[in-house]
């Protein structure tokens, strides 16, 4: 599974073809290269908390995840339950998520408006004060 695709994609595209990653995450429209994806080993468990009027937590069977970052508009956060020691390590933690288990439609426009594009464009930023 890869893992936020869109980053190595806007990252490439600074370094090699000086485009800024705002234009790269901005424009590009295909909702793979935005995902998260791991598998857990069966020492762990996923905890899912939905946060409405209040929290729901729920235990996902899955051992594969796959989410894109929904920031302020999202309602979801995730973690991992180590199964031996019971602790709760949590995955992402000042982002909240949107689950993409199954995706129909790759074409972000109009159907995953709660991506929050400015985080991967962070995300990026943070890659490049390291080289510059």
């Amino acid at each position: 599974m890869a893992n936020r695709n869109i980053i190595a994609v806007a990252l490439n595209k600074y370094f090699i073809e000086n485009i800024p990653v705002e234009e790269t995450i901005n424009n590009h429209d295909n909702i793979l290269d935005f995902l998260y994806g791991e598998k857990l080993s069966k020492k762990f468990k996923w905890l899912i908390s939905t946060i409405d009027s209040s929290i729901k937590n729920k235990i996902a069977e899955d051992r594969l995840i796959r989410y894109y970052i929904s920031g302020s508009k999202g309602k979801t956060s995730i973690s991992k339950i180590d199964l031996t020691t019971n602790k709760i390590i949590s995955v992402n933690a000042n982002s909240m998520i949107t689950l993409a288990q199954k995706v129909k439609k790759t074409n972000i426009k109009g159907i995953y408006d709660d991506l929050d594009r400015q985080y991967y464009i962070d995300e990026c930023y943070k890659i490049i004060r390291n080289y510059d």
